[in-house]
This record gives C-alpha cells, structure tokens and sequence, in this order.
C-alpha cells in the first residue's frame, strides 16, 4: 500500500488511545466537545501516523515485538 498518511479519530477517553500511540500513531489534537454522546459533550481524539513515521519506527517495533521492551537494567551490547 502506498498510503501517505493514516488518520484515527476517537473519543479522548477511549481505553485504545495508549493502543494507537503505542502503534506509532502521534496525538495531532483534541477537538473539545466535539460531540454529543448520552446528552454529554465529549472531546475527540485526533491521530495519525505517516509514512515517515512508520519507517522511523518500524525497526523499534519490531524488536519490541519479538524480543518485548528493553529493561532499564540491560546494559547496550557494543557491536
């Protein structure tokens, strides 16, 4: 796929927003009282991950992925 840009909206206190960010996805915005829901105001999330970004990332991510997050106390083997 050669998208350029990928866009997610969602509700400021949805339990995905820390998915999302940890995805690569950056917080662009809070829209503030952006919409209606059971008769209260809620405020919309705005995020989005680029190409750019991805390709940034896509080293760390993946060895997050298969070897999971690096502890404080590992020490950087030199090559």
């Amino acid at each position: 796929l050669k998208y350029r840009r990928v866009g997610w909206e969602m509700d400021s206190k949805d339990q995905n927003f820390s998915v999302a960010q940890s995805s690569g996805f950056l917080l662009e915005g809070i829209l503030r009282k952006n919409r209606v829901m059971l008769n209260s105001n809620s405020d919309t999330a705005v995020l989005s991950v680029t190409n750019s970004d991805w390709r940034n990332r896509t080293e760390e991510m993946m060895a997050k992925i298969l070897y999971g997050p690096k502890k404080s106390s590992e020490k950087k083997k030199i090559k």
